[in-house]
């Protein structure tokens, strides 16, 4: 093809020698034109393969989740300018302005931004990042660029989306979540573990749902967690823990769509489309997902801190966001939960036990999130300095308020300095005219951030 456009080129060219003015910059003005011409007879080709591609898998696709297309799958290729320029208007739909600074008030409050930063434009460019060879939901369309050239299982897992998209309706799932921070996780882990469960079952069949193949993936996405991440020092705590909360909706979303798929095949995944998780919490366990155990947000109370400051209103995290929170900041558990795996392995497992469940399972996130039956918070924005938050959680047993309030007190030490207890429920801090505490209640647990010293008193009287 290119030899024969090249030759058809050239004789439909004329003749360098009868043009006047300085022969050698024609000449390298037609190489140049001839070059061009062939780039753009590759990229269509490129694209003609890709479509017969994409036609051949969707095929796949269908037998695989065992839906069918209502319509074929378009596909779009965008330059660098075109998908920032996408992601923009995406995520302005997806992240109204005052939901996009409650969320960079919560991240700065919990120490994950720096301020002042423009937290618009980190989650454009992430979103960039991850278009390319992807299905967008807001265009419909499967998105590529000039270097993107996704395997077959990528494929297969992003035309999971499209097909599911078509039955479901992605877009009007996300809308009816946005407000709720955990509700909205709680849905990404269900789109991402049915489009991963699909892939796995291209790659080896019906073992895809058998728990050591499940497991495996699981274990390769917390190894991914730890991967380096490159990109400047002052946005580090916040590229780690996007990246863990969206490692962690295609590992437990795969855990929580084989549960539904072992009991009723890819109809019960249907069906929790139909009436998706309402929080984390039921991805995480399954039974109560099942078991239709509702889910009750615990109120707040309205607090007044005075004129400089203006709520920006209430968001839940849940369980699986709490993880990952814990998980961040206490990373030396994480090290000696591996320590302890590594000296089972040795031998003597049961003084091991006796020493991991007096010590090192107190200390694992896992552990101190298990057992959260509600949690709301509320972020502050001041007319100067940092956010102030008042986060409070309600748990299943006072055991489980007891090791959460200890676990957050030593996330307040590290991210604020010394401690200093008061009483047995009690661990507060002030610093440069702003207190922080963690404050116990038998099955309540109420956690404040950098609330201003002079309105600590009525604050804590509001909460009561």
């Amino acid at each position: 093809m290119r030899q024969l456009a090249l030759l058809l080129c050239l004789s439909l060219t004329p003749s360098l020698t009868a043009q006047e003015e300085n022969p050698q910059k024609q000449k390298k003005s037609l190489l140049d034109k001839l070059r061009g011409d062939l780039r753009e007879l590759d990229e269509r080709d490129d694209m003609t393969a890709q479509r017969t591609r994409l036609r051949k898998l969707q095929k796949r696709t269908e037998t695989l989740r065992q839906l069918q297309f209502k319509r074929p799958v378009r596909m779009a290729k965008m330059d660098r300018a075109e998908l920032m320029a996408l992601s923009k208007d995406v995520l302005t739909r997806e992240l109204p302005r005052a939901r996009l600074l409650q969320m960079q008030l919560t991240l700065q409050a919990l120490r994950l931004l720096p301020a002042p930063i423009d937290l618009r434009t980190l989650l454009v460019g992430q979103r960039a990042q991850r278009t390319t060879g992807r299905y967008d939901p807001s265009t419909q369309k499967m998105v590529l660029t000039d270097n993107s050239r996704p395997r077959d299982l990528a494929w297969i897992r992003q035309l999971t989306h499209a097909l599911e998209d078509q039955h479901f309706g992605l877009e009007s799932l996300a809308r009816a979540s946005r407000s709720d921070a955990d509700q909205q996780l709680a849905l990404s882990a269900l789109v991402e573990g049915s489009a991963t469960l699909a892939m796995l079952r291209s790659l080896v069949g019906r073992r895809a749902s058998s728990t050591p193949t499940v497991e495996l993936l699981a274990g390769m996405t917390r190894l991914q967690e730890l991967a380096p991440r490159p990109g400047p020092r002052r946005t580090q705590a916040f590229r780690d823990f996007q990246a863990a909360r969206s490692l962690a909706a295609y590992r437990e979303g795969l855990r929580f769509v084989r549960v539904l798929h072992e009991r009723g095949g890819w109809g019960a995944i249907d069906k929790a489309y139909r009436n998706p998780p309402r929080s984390t919490q039921q991805v995480l366990h399954p039974r109560k997902y099942l078991g239709r155990k509702t889910f009750t947000p615990i109120s707040l109370p309205p607090l007044v801190l005075g004129p400089d400051y203006r709520s920006m209103g209430t968001n839940h995290f849940g369980e699986l966001q709490l993880r990952l929170l814990l998980r961040h900041h206490l990373r030396s558990s994480n090290l000696a939960a591996g320590l302890y795996s590594r000296l089972q392995k040795m031998g003597k497992p049961g003084l091991l036990r006796g020493i991991y469940d007096r010590t090192i399972r107190r200390l694992s996130p896992v552990e101190m999130a298990t057992g959260l039956a509600s949690d709301t918070y509320r972020v502050y924005q001041p007319a100067k300095g940092r956010p102030t938050m008042i986060w409070r959680t309600q748990w299943e047993d006072e055991n489980n308020a007891q090791e959460f309030a200890a676990a957050y007190a030593r996330v307040l030490a590290q991210t604020h300095g010394t401690r200093r207890w008061f009483e047995r429920r009690t661990w507060q801090i002030t610093r440069q005219g702003r207190t922080s505490a963690v404050r116990r209640k038998e099955r309540r647990v109420d956690v404040l951030i950098d609330v201003p010293a002079a309105r600590w008193r009525s604050v804590v009287n509001g909460l009561r």
